[in-house]
């Protein structure tokens, strides 16, 4: 110990004796540079290298952002906690590694690289060592840091070891350094490999560790090695010392050695705020300043130079980013890099100067090297920063590109507030940016490769012209949401969440008995073992106002207190009309899922938290409708056919997670307002307890208060194992106490606390409208105690005055009581004490001003001349609310009156449209007047940190946050600060439950309902599609309501495509032409097409399938050029011009194409599909929209809307919500069936009005099945689609013998329909046409069904039934085309060729006809869907030519509308026409596409896809697209994957995998592979892949036949025999539905027959393939045939083709080609009389 203090005594002495030179300038300058740059030679010239050896550290932090958008929210001290955050966090690290010797080289935003610099090679183990024992110390103490605001932050370290380079380059007014070098590299590749928490080590570092010091783990590279933990210190690297040290330092420097050699010396107290820096401890200030100064921005410079705290450096700030990258040229010597450097540093500095930027990091890792540029920094703040910027980074991109070595130049520039100041430890730190927007500047950086991009808030502060930006497709960026719209410059020429319980200041009173019971039961649940004996809910009962949120709080206290997590939910009055609402807030926050996230990142995360519970996972698509997410469904459910069933598993699959979920902890649900959870979730109440970890504490008001309750809240509410606590009133000797809480003083009045005592019965609600009323009269006030006269008065318990600390991550503001506490009576007390220190006029009146009001000194006094005891008093709450409300103006009262029917919460619009006589000046004064009086608030969201800090001065008066419109506010981009100025408050909310519900009962039945029916027309305006989506309808007619005339409501569009359709119509058209025209066009324009987040762009008219992403679908005609692959479009169009169209095909010739190309532009102009809020507009105003007309007592209207409401939840993947609306709807049609009215139960008069249509029914049906069919229940939903269909009279026949005469019967009608139109098509009058278009949308529907079951016998027949209705309808465009489509797909699989082509002839003409009249944007999808039909059906009967022109008439359109849907389905198929007319090139282009698709869409299926085409591109054209090995990886990966379900993409990739093995002769592969084929072999092969992949196993199986001829293994001959007959078998049936395939087959036959020297056959096998091969245009088949009747019969030949191919193929496994590309390689099929040769040796 003596020796240990001495080290203390000796270290501590030296630092005292260094503080004083703390404060010269030249240690304030070196504070920001490394010691590396500190003990250079600042003599010599720029640029210059300095090459040592040395451990590199590289901490990468993550939190951050998050941490740094959380403080800022709060303008006022959110910084100064920020920054105060940062530095601790980030002063630990450095302080750590500055400890251990080490040396912080940078610090890059979250990021920190650190160096030890080793001398001598021989000492590199021992440094190592030293760096991984920093690392794990790290970690240990530092790897997780909680905040005060619920951020966590985490480190990842990684470490490497060996040469670095450090060029120094710059000029005369700035210096910079940059590290470069396989160090560098090696240790940003090892934090790659890193995961919170983790210390990752380079194989470079590892080599100099021993293994057996530390404890270790491989990663799955087999190289990184992760270390846990460190057992033993080996021998401590030599101190560094010179010959020029102090004497003070050298006895320091042994000390630090000698320590080191014993137990390690903890310093605390004195040393751990002074670290020890050897290279700045006794710097010379004449010497280095003015060379330090080069190396440090400008900004901290003046900062510096004028002596101020660097602390003022830090501050949320709005500066434009730049983030740069220069891709090098790989063959660059190392020698190369520093002049590089410098000569990149002149132009970027130059440039940088010029628009009043600063230069701020330069960085050097794998990726190329990176400079950190940025505009508005202090002291260089310019109002066109972003239009420098952007500028900026143009012109050195263009300069940068004529430098030699320089490969490419990418640019990312982003604007918004950012922290910009210094972070690190007072010893070592720099300036740096932080926050989402640089993050987001980086990410563009890396993903648009070449161009300058910027984000949104740059385009619009930079103000330059549109002409200079062109709109990109936007790319999922990691880390990133709501991107928005990204623009590349060319400087020459575009789910609702629950709030969680509140939180209270002060403690609660008089509930500590039923706080006790409630630790008794939690305890007991706790130790108890044995699931489902526990109880499983506690409920807290009592009426309003009487407590039960504040005892609510206390109970999730001490839950925390206790370690149990807690997660809570507050259910509101409309969320009760929300089915699921509470089920799927609850889960979604156990489960810690993001409400901002797509569904691929929830389910990326439900992945990972179950990812050792397989049989969690394979159920996991039961949550798809509670969760929005897009699991595919388990085989096993598929054919459930009742709902029961299908409950009961989502039952067991909550029960299971639950299970999972309190494994290792404690699970507590806390529910506010039970009384107000919808219906549905009351089913899932008591699952959420069943667990014997878990507990469900609810608080509610009585169940006989509760209207309209539901039967499943009694049987919850009275189970025995329900635990019932009531709350009565509080104790009057409570009641003072409460008093002064709500006051916030030390005493009351006596008579206050009379009255309290008996009128209140211990009601806490009625005591604060008391209090309330009496401050709002004047007859209290609040003074200081010295100020208070005589009287008697009473004190509250001291103790109950104690505020309670914050709960755990509490985010929400405080309660309605405690802001009534915190912020009425401030206000009250500050004019108070004005109004007495005036009205005494005494000498002593400035010491009133100086009260210390930080104590609680205050006390409430009566209003001279006021009589509490004749106040008059109300003997209830809601006489007291009565009393308050008559008090007001008459407008105020109309006001409060009109707001209490919309709800709780009310828009300060929707108010305005539903107040008679209301003008502007009357809302202004009447909002003024109330929230004055408190009686209502402003309801916009605040900062998180908002009341926290500002508690003692703003935060306790009335705020308004609603967001300012001035144009001032919309530039700043800032978070409004709280303001007195209510007149501008757009959303309100009643300061109290009370109130609203008070106030609407005083209303008349007859007010309420016009109020009602007034909000519900208001509402209506906006519940159609968002504005991007065209403002249509979510279905395409309205429910009828006048039994007399049934005319469907049209859909309003968007207005500019309304005006361009009039501008369309051509004036040469007569009138009568022009009317057939209009009703041949649709009387109902469907909204498909081109909505995200609507209904599916291809499928029927109210075919509502979940929707593609928004990023997917251009703005404009600007953003179809953007991308590379998108600017071949024109070449395309070209090339498709010169293909010579089939004689089937004339029908799409080029006149379509070009009708469509012209007008796509204007079209589609103003459509800006990426900013839909359809989701918004579907969660938010159609639950209100329903409540309204349902108060209104409109009966029509509340289906109306529960049917869109329905639609609306099928558009966004809700489905169970969906169901849940459209059987209310649905159950209301029946009780008007029987006579009586579905809102109050009463008889229906002969003469109402109200009545329902099969039309109606027909509807609501058809929805309900499309909601149970996306659930995956084909079952129940074919039997609502029949149900559908008789409704309207369309009965389905049942049986074969029934379906074979209804076959003959529509075909029998067809015949008429084509021979005779005129008299049989467009027959149905107009109310029968509108019959008709409802039957064939519902067989649309359900035609798909029976497709999806493979039953093509019933689907025959709905598809001419589907045909027939739609001609005789003959009113919507896109449901002929579909018809059209759906019979083109049935002749094809009945091989019926020129059917398929008469049908096809005829949809393209009728899409001419049509298109040439009128032309609307949802066309387009209607006609890419028919042009990949026709693709499909050219391609699989051998018309190739035909094939390729529909895949590019295809993709033309597609690529306008960005459906990556339709692209998915075109594309590959395309790819496929163009590989067997040996067309390589374009066949590349068309994957190129398909590879960007999938990138942008990161759908695995699609990805398999993609795969597969590479794979055949490579089988059967010996190119590859894809790297190869990646492919068989991904066909690995895909194959261990027990979540992927997609059957056809697994055979697919798995038969072309085989025929690769089995063709390098690895049998024992090729084996495994063919049984993954055989194990995901179907019954039905209806598509082209399915059939290539079964010629694909064909010749696996004739390879297998060859070895085993070949070694003369009889077993094997035997095997292969019968599995090739049986697939001949197979696939002379199926080539006839794909004469295709035929020339292919054909040569297998020949190849058979070959091996079985059966010459003449083979012979003739071989000549009629070619002659089907030529005749179809079929290159690749024909070739390959000749090529193998070459070496087969040419006597020549014993070895196949020279064995080009094998030679070829094991290059392309190296990436390394041996052959030009453009050149076909084909496979030569061996022969067993061929010996051993060359062949062989490449694979055995």
């Amino acid at each position: 110990m003596a020796s240990r203090d001495l080290h203390r005594n000796v270290l501590l002495e030296a630092i005292k004796e260094n503080q004083d030179t703390e404060t010269r300038l030249v240690q304030k300058l070196a504070a920001h540079i490394p010691d590396l740059v500190i003990q250079q030679d600042h003599s010599q010239c720029l640029p210059f290298v300095k090459k040592l050896e040395g451990v590199l550290m590289f901490l990468d932090i993550s939190g951050f952002t998050a941490l740094s958008e959380k403080y800022s929210s709060n303008a006022k001290t959110g910084t100064d906690q920020l920054t105060r955050t940062l530095n601790s966090y980030l002063g630990a690290l450095v302080g750590g590694i500055l400890s251990s010797d080490g040396d912080v080289l940078k610090f890059a935003g979250d990021a920190i690289l650190a160096i030890w610099n080793v001398n001598n090679s021989k000492d590199m183990s021992a440094y190592v060592f030293k760096a991984i024992r920093c690392a794990v110390d790290l970690q240990e103490k530092y790897g997780i840091w909680n905040t005060n605001v619920g951020v966590k932050l985490k480190v990842k370290i990684g470490l490497a070891a060996g040469q670095v380079f450090v060029s120094f380059v710059g000029n005369s007014e700035f210096h910079h350094y940059v590290t470069t070098g396989k160090a560098v590299d090696d240790v940003g590749l090892a934090e790659k490999f890193c995961e919170s928490g983790y210390v990752v080590v380079s194989p470079s570092a590892w080599l100099y560790c021993n293994g057996r010091s530390v404890e270790h783990e491989y990663l799955t590279d087999g190289w990184h090695v992760r270390v846990k933990k460190v057992y033993e210190r080996p021998v401590t690297p030599p101190t560094r010392s010179g010959s020029e040290a102090k004497v003070y330092r050298t006895s320091f420097l042994s000390v630090m050695a000698d320590a080191a050699e014993n137990e390690p010396l903890i310093l605390k107290d004195e040393f751990s705020k002074h670290i020890y820096r050897k290279a700045v401890f006794d710097l010379d200030d004449d010497v280095l300043a003015n060379n330090l100064r080069l190396y440090i921005s400008r900004p901290v410079l003046k900062k510096i130079d004028d002596d101020q705290p660097l602390e003022y450096l830090s501050e949320m700030r709005q500066v434009s980013i730049v983030f740069m990258n220069l891709i090098l040229h790989q063959d660059m010597k190392k020698q190369e890099y520093c002049s590089l450097l410098q000569d990149s540093f002149d132009i970027i500095y130059n440039e940088v100067r010029k628009m009043q930027g600063c230069l701020n990091k330069i960085f050097m890792f794998d990726k190329g090297c990176t400079f950190l540029v940025i505009f508005g920094l202090p002291g260089y703040k310019h109002e066109m920063d972003s239009a420098h910027s952007l500028k900026c980074a143009y012109r050195m991109s263009r300069y940068l590109n004529l430098v030699p070595n320089i490969d490419d130049v990418s640019i990312g520039v982003t604007t918004g507030s950012t922290f910009c100041g210094v972070v690190g430890h007072n010893t070592r730190h720099e300036y740096t940016v932080i926050g989402r927007k640089v993050n987001m500047a980086a990410r563009l950086m890396m993903h648009y490769p070449g161009i300058v991009t910027c984000d949104q808030n740059t385009f619009h502060h930079a103000k330059l012209p549109k002409q200079s930006f062109c709109k990109l497709v936007t790319v999922k960026m990691k880390g990133l949401a709501n991107i928005g719209v990204i623009r590349e410059y060319i400087e020459e020429v575009r789910l609702t969440k629950a709030s969680a319980v509140p939180s209270f200041h002060y403690q609660i009173l008089g509930r500590q008995p039923q706080l006790d019971y409630f630790n008794q039961v939690l305890m007991t649940m706790r130790e108890s073992q044995t699931v489902g004996e526990q109880r499983q809910l506690i409920v807290f009962e009592g009426t309003s106002g009487i407590g039960k949120t504040h005892i609510l709080d206390s109970v999730i206290r001490q839950a925390e207190n206790q370690d149990i997590e807690v997660v809570s939910c507050v259910v509101s009055m409309n969320d009760a009309r929300t089915p699921y609402f509470l089920v799927q807030n609850l889960f979604m926050d156990a489960l810690h899922l993001n409400w901002d996230h797509c569904h691929q990142e929830r389910e990326n995360s439900l992945h990972k938290i179950f990812r050792f519970e397989h049989k969690i996972i394979d159920d996991l698509w039961l949550l798809n409708d509670l969760l929005i997410l897009k699991f595919e469904v388990n085989e096993k459910f598929k054919h459930i056919d009742g709902q029961v069933e299908r409950k009961n598993a989502l039952n067991d699959l909550l029960y299971r997670i639950i299970n999972k979920l309190t494994q290792s902890k404690f699970l507590l649900f806390a529910i506010d307002d039970g009384h107000f959870i919808d219906q549905e979730s009351w089913e899932f109440i008591r699952h959420l307890g069943r667990a014997h970890r878990s507990l469900v504490v609810m608080t509610t008001r009585p169940l006989y208060q509760v209207k309209n309750a539901c039967d499943k809240a009694y049987e919850v509410l009275t189970d025995r194992k329900t635990i019932k606590i009531s709350l009565e009133g509080l104790e009057t000797k409570n009641l003072t106490s409460l008093a002064c809480q709500l006051l916030n003083v030390e005493r009351i009045p006596v008579e206050i606390d009379k009255i309290m005592k008996s009128k209140s019965c211990g009601n806490p609600l009625w005591c604060e409208q008391f209090l309330h009323a009496l401050l709002m009269a004047d007859q209290i006030r609040l003074v200081p105690s010295s100020l208070s006269v005589s009287g008697d008065s009473v004190s509250g318990n001291p103790s109950d005055l104690q505020a309670v600390s914050k709960r755990k991550a509490i985010k929400r503001n405080l309660t309605e009581r405690q802001k009534f506490m915190t912020k009425a009576n401030e206000k009250i007390r500050q004019s108070l004490l004005v109004k007495n220190n005036d009205d005494r006029q005494r000498p002593s009146s400035p010491t009133i001003a100086k009260v210390d009001e930080s104590e609680n000194n205050t006390v409430c006094v009566i209003a001279e001349g006021c009589d509490v005891t004749t106040f008059k008093m109300p003997e209830s709450m809601k006489a007291l609310v009565t009393a308050q409300v008559d008090r007001l103006k008459p407008s105020d009262q109309l006001f409060l009156k009109c707001a209490s029917v919309i709800g709780i919460t009310f828009k300060r619009d929707m108010l305005e449209s539903i107040i008679p006589n209301q003008t502007s000046e009357k809302m202004k004064n009447s909002i003024n007047r109330l929230m004055d009086a408190r009686i209502i608030k402003c309801a916009s969201p605040r900062p998180d940190t908002y009341l926290d800090n500002d508690r003692e001065e703003e935060s306790r008066l009335s705020m308004c946050f609603c967001p300012r419109v001035s144009s001032q506010d919309v530039q700043s981009h800032k978070w409004p600060r709280g303001t007195k100025n209510f007149t501008n408050c757009n959303l309100m909310a009643f300061q109290s439950t009370v109130t609203q519900e008070t106030v609407y009962e005083i209303l008349l039945e007859n007010q309420r309902k016009t109020l009602h029916s007034a909000a519900a027309m208001f509402l209506e305006k906006h519940s159609h599609k968002c504005e991007a989506c065209g403002q249509g309808e979510f279905l395409p007619t309205s429910l009828s309501i006048d039994k007399k005339k049934r005319v469907p409501v049209a859909v309003s569009t968007n207005p500019k495509l309304a005006k361009l359709k009039q501008e369309k119509s051509p004036s040469s058209v007569p009138d009568d032409q022009s009317s057939r025209a209009k009703d041949t066009r649709r009387d109902n324009i469907q909204t498909t097409g081109l909505s995200s987040g609507c209904p599916s762009v291809h499928m029927t008219v109210i075919e509502v399938q979940p929707a593609p992403s928004i990023s997917n679908v251009p703005a404009n005609e600007n953003s179809l050029t953007i991308d590379s692959r998108l600017e071949k479009l024109s070449r395309r169009i070209q090339r498709l011009s010169q293909l010579s169209p089939s004689p089937s095909n004339t029908a799409h010739s080029a006149s379509i194409i070009d009708l469509i190309s012209e007008a796509a532009n204007k079209v589609l102009e103003g459509v800006d599909l990426r900013g839909c809020e359809c989701t918004e507009i579907l969660t938010a105003i159609y639950p209100q929209l329903i409540y309204h007309w349902r108060a209104s007592g409109n009966v029509m209207k509340t289906i109306h809307f529960l049917t869109q409401a329905g639609a609306g939840g099928i558009a966004i993947s809700n489905n169970m919500q969906a169901v849940s609306y459209l059987e209310q709807a649905s159950e209301m049609m029946d009780t008007l069936n029987l006579g009586r009215n579905p809102l109050d139960g009463s008889e229906l008069d002969m003469d109402s009005d109200i009545t329902i249509s099969s039309i109606d029914i027909a509807r609501v049906e058809s929805l309900i099945g499309q909601a149970y069919y996306h659930m995956g229940n084909f079952t129940v939903s074919v039997q609502h689609f029949e149900h559908a269909l008789s409704s309207l009279s369309k009965k389905q026949p049942t049986n074969r013998l029934q379906i074979q005469l209804a076959i003959l019967s529509q075909r029998l009608t067809q015949f008429f329909h084509v021979h005779f139109p005129a008299r049989f098509t467009g027959t149905a009058s107009k109310e029968m046409a509108v019959v008709k278009l409802e039957q064939a949308r519902v067989l649309s529907h359900l035609y798909r069904e029976y497709r999806s079951m493979h039953n093509d016998r019933m689907a025959l027949y709905l598809a001419l039934q589907h045909l027939n209705t739609a001609e005789t309808s003959n009113t919507d465009f896109h449901e002929l085309i579909n018809a059209y489509s759906e019979m083109i797909e049935c002749c094809r699989l009945a091989n019926w060729p020129k059917l398929a082509y008469a049908y096809e002839m005829r949809a393209f003409q009728r899409c001419k006809t049509t298109l040439s009249v009128n032309l609307h944007p949802d066309d387009f999808p209607t006609v890419a869907q028919l042009y990949v039909t026709s693709l499909h059906l050219h391609l699989c009967h051998g018309n190739i030519s035909g094939a390729v022109d529909s895949g590019y008439a295809a993709e033309e359109i597609i690529a306008k509308l960005h459906d990556n849907e339709l692209a998915l389905k075109a594309l590959p198929l395309t790819a496929q026409a163009l590989l067997l007319q040996n067309n390589v090139s374009q066949c590349m282009e068309i994957l190129e596409q398909f590879e960007f698709i999938v990138d942008e869409t990161d759908d695995v299926v699609a990805r398999t896809w993609y795969n597969c085409c590479c794979l055949d591109v490579f089988l059967h054209g010996g190119h590859y697209m894809e790297s190869f090995p990646n492919c068989i990886d991904f066909g690995v990966s895909l194959q261990s994957d027990p979540t992927y379900s997609d059957k056809a993409s697994m055979f697919y990739i798995a038969s072309c995998l085989a025929l690769w093995y089995h063709r390098r002769r690895d049998w024992g592969s090729g084996e495994e592979w063919l049984g993954h084929a055989n194990n995901n072999l179907s019954t039905k092969y209806d598509s082209f892949m399915s059939v290539q992949a079964l010629l694909n196993l064909l010749e696996c199986q004739l390879l297998l036949l060859w070895f085993g001829l070949r070694k003369t293994i009889h077993s094997l001959i035997e095997r292969c025999n019968n599995a090739i007959k049986k697939s001949f078998k197979m696939l002379k049936t199926t080539c006839k539905q794909y004469p295709i395939f035929q020339p292919r087959l054909l040569h297998m036959q020949a190849y058979h027959q070959i091996m079985l020297d059966n010459t003449t056959k083979a012979y003739k096998c071989l000549r009629k393939s070619l002659q089907e091969s030529n005749a179809m245009g079929n290159r690749l088949d024909e070739n390959w045939t000749a090529f193998n009747e070459q070496i087969w019969l040419d006597a020549n030949h014993s070895s196949p083709g020279d064995s080009y191919w094998a030679v070829y193929v094991q290059g392309l496994l190296h990436d390394k080609p041996s052959v030009l590309k453009g050149d076909l390689m084909y496979f030569g099929l061996p022969l067993p009389a061929w010996k051993d040769g060359i062949y062989d040796k490449y694979f055995e």
